[in-house]
């Protein structure tokens, strides 16, 4: 079940007045906003390319146009180099005899945006589609001088998490999501129904002169992104996801679009993602839908790590979940909370903050906040 997002109303303005101006939704009232609030919510949300190429002939103040642009040109030359790198680390990849699939980012950029640039990226999220290739996809990103981001343990993104996450040792390149899993871990009871996104024509093959990559129609991508914006991520709500859910609407055939929904158990996320998008758009047939005020991120995580362990098959493999949250390695201790300290204290550490983060969680969830 889907929990509501949770945005201020003064940020909500700030998504209305986007839309709005890039003539996607409805006028009803004037939105007024402040102009520089406007403009920083732009760059963090990372649409500013996207509504400078939208606004640019319809915006009265060519001193905010010309604000627009430079940051434009900014955001087209910062976009230039994640392609150059996304293009190395893929190229890399092919002349070893590996095609990924690349999830949102590149693949975004060139089969929905009508320009590279409108749709910033910052990482890489690839998956491999044999069981068999992902260590062999694993050793030759470790001899690009990459590393394992440090877990709790290193059985966990293994055993339960859907994919692994790799930075690079200079800290200098895209970080990089290797999966294993679309979108559940290998003990997860969920797995089977992400059968369907690698089925028929769910799956394409894309070749843009420089590498080879897989990627989803705009049904599986539509689905797959519902997934990732309303139940991966509860509260943690991005205009620019919010974006390619607008674009990609508008080029669904509803038949395949069910097809894939009741088989990877998505309808309900699916309908939820709709009354989001709609409301947005200020269609009248969704008044009843509101955004729900002040967030509480913690809920969310909570969330998340319920279904998590709720899903897991087995005894074994539960036990050893709780074991990994419960008495995590010692090395990831010591990155977290310093290397000179004593080895009880760091335990110490992390139960004291473990449990004040579930009480204050708890504590909110009982107040309704």
């Amino acid at each position: 079940m889907e929990r509501n997002w949770t945005i201020n109303s003064s940020e909500l303005k700030l998504w209305q007045k986007f839309f709005f101006d890039c003539g996607m939704c409805i006028k009803e009232n004037e939105t007024k906003v402040n102009e520089e609030n406007f403009f920083e919510f732009l760059i963090k949300e990372k649409v500013i390319s996207f509504y400078y190429d939208r606004c640019k002939n319809t915006l009265n103040s060519i001193e905010f146009i010309e604000k627009l642009k430079r940051y434009y040109f900014h955001f087209f030359g910062a976009n230039e180099i994640y392609r150059r790198k996304v293009e190395r680390i893929v190229g890399v990849l092919n002349r070893a005899g590996f095609t990924p699939l690349i999830l949102k980012g590149i693949d975004l950029q060139e089969n929905l945006y009508i320009k590279p640039e409108l749709r910033p990226s910052s990482d890489l999220d690839i998956m491999i589609l044999s069981r068999d290739d992902f260590y062999k996809v694993l050793n030759e990103i470790y001899r690009m001088n990459y590393q394992n981001y440090l877990y709790r343990s290193k059985a966990y993104p293994i055993n339960f998490s859907k994919d692994i996450v790799l930075v690079s040792d200079d800290k200098k390149e895209l970080m990089i999501e290797l999966h294993h899993s679309l979108r559940f871990g290998p003990n997860d009871r969920r797995r089977n129904s992400d059968r369907i996104f690698f089925e028929g024509d769910n799956l394409i093959l894309h070749n843009n002169g420089k590498i080879s990559y897989y990627g989803f129609s705009a049904e599986a991508n539509y689905v797959y992104l519902c997934y990732h914006a309303f139940k991966s991520h509860f509260n943690c709500h991005r205009l620019i996801w919010i974006l390619d859910l607008l674009l990609l609407r508008n080029k669904l055939d509803e038949n395949k679009l069910n097809i894939i929904a009741e088989s990877s158990n998505m309808k309900e996320t699916i309908d939820y993602g709709e009354k989001v998008l709609d409301f947005f758009l200020k269609d009248k047939k969704n008044n009843s839908f509101s955004f729900v005020k002040n967030s509480e991120p913690l809920r969310s995580q909570y969330y998340k790590l319920v279904d998590e362990f709720k899903n897991i098959e087995g005894l074994k493999s539960k036990l050893l979940w709780l074991m990994i949250w419960f008495f995590p390695d010692k090395i990831f201790l010591k990155k977290r909370y310093g290397e000179n300290r004593w080895f009880f204290s760091l335990y110490i550490i992390y139960y004291t903050r473990l449990i004040a983060k579930l009480t204050r969680m708890l504590w909110n969830m009982a107040n309704g906040t």
